[in-house]
């Protein structure tokens, strides 16, 4: 059983080294070479494992006379099914910088692809075949498969250090990446908020004016809509006679009004714009989330209330919160009952406050 285990492991090496001598291809092509060469690496370390498992249970290794004889035995497979494989791999496909140079050297001299499994199996093959298994084993044998384990390990702890490098070098260009991004896209937002001038609606740059924007997009954003001659009476147009007034929230949460008494009565109508808003999109909605009302900004709109409008004469928005919990509990298509709105919670918590 040795013997057949180690002509299979030497098959499957040939097969590897036969794949591997053509660069991968691309299109449907490059799929199958990569599936071919994942069933070879799979077959080799099932092959390969089994071959040193027969070589352990006949005490083949009883000549290593060492207490942690099985976990070194173990280690030394790991590492050479490892650098097999590695070797194999680096032989098609190569990224300079990636990993350590030598190791590309080896995969295309082919010094590692074909000596190392000879270096090892040859004296498993001697093994195998061998009377007494606890006798030390001639150099012949011993010189070899100490050489095959060696070079194995440091193949194999070399990529393992390519990898953990280049992950850390993805992560760090993935991060300047984003970064990057980031900050064209504020650029992008600043010439934006830079461009409107008083005949563009507030509207547009509302969004960007809540507390939990970026700090510079934030003040930009407030100082031209605080720019605008009549920037309060602009605010109520959105709240009272548009479909915008989640962007009026973003605003509103974190920016004192100057007037708030002006705002009472649009804040009303809005909330009952946002709970007419809420029903008609639960009952045409075709694939209702949990999350699908979070846009309204009804959060934001409730800790404004709290904030700056509390105390203002005829400020009781319990009748629009209701109307607000009342849409949120409209009855779903039959396959979206069981879901939740996230935003459900917090309008439940502010009425409770509120004593309702």
């Amino acid at each position: 059983m040795g013997n057949v285990l180690l002509v299979i492991s030497l098959l499957i090496v040939l097969g590897m080294f036969n794949l591997t001598s053509s660069a991968m291809p691309g299109g449907d092509y490059g799929m199958g070479y990569g599936l071919m060469l994942f069933f070879y690496a799979v077959g080799f370390t099932v092959f390969s494992g089994l071959l040193v498992l027969n070589l352990g249970y006949n005490d083949k290794f009883a000549w290593i006379d060492l207490s942690s004889r099985n976990w070194i035995i173990f280690l030394a497979w790991l590492a050479f099914a490892i650098a097999v494989f590695c070797m194999e791999i680096f032989r098609s496909e190569w990224h300079p910088g990636e990993f350590p140079n030598f190791l590309g050297w080896l995969a295309r001299s082919s010094v590692a692809v074909l000596w190392l499994p000879v270096l090892v199996l040859v004296p498993c093959f001697w093994l195998i075949n061998a009377e007494n298994g606890n006798i030390a084993q001639p150099l012949f044998v011993q010189l070899p498969l100490k050489a095959g384990i060696a070079l194995s390990l440091l193949i194999s702890l070399s990529a393992v250090y390519g990898l953990i490098r280049a992950s850390a070098q993805q992560t760090v260009s993935i991060q300047q990446y984003n970064q990057q991004r980031n900050s064209d896209f504020k650029q992008q937002q600043l010439a934006f908020i830079a461009s409107q001038t008083d005949t563009n609606s507030i509207v547009n740059i509302l969004s960007s004016s809540g507390r939990f924007n970026d700090p510079e997009l934030r003040n930009a954003s407030i100082e031209k809509i605080k720019s605008h001659p009549n920037w309060e009476g602009d605010l109520i147009y959105v709240l009272n006679e548009t479909e915008f007034q989640a962007e009026a929230y973003h605003f509103i949460d974190g920016n004192q009004v100057d007037h708030p008494e002006l705002f009472i009565q649009p804040i009303k109508i809005s909330l009952q714009h946002t709970a007419d808003q809420i029903r008609n999109s639960i009952i045409g909605s075709n694939n209702l989330q949990d999350w699908h009302m979070e846009h309204m900004a009804i959060d934001r709109i409730l800790r404004a209330i709290d904030e700056q409008f509390a105390a203002v004469p005829g400020a009781d928005f319990l009748p629009e919160v209701r109307a607000i919990r009342d849409a949120l509990n409209t009855p779903r298509p039959e396959r979206f009952k069981e879901v939740k709105f996230t935003t459900s919670a917090g309008v439940e918590k502010w009425l409770k406050s509120h004593n309702e």
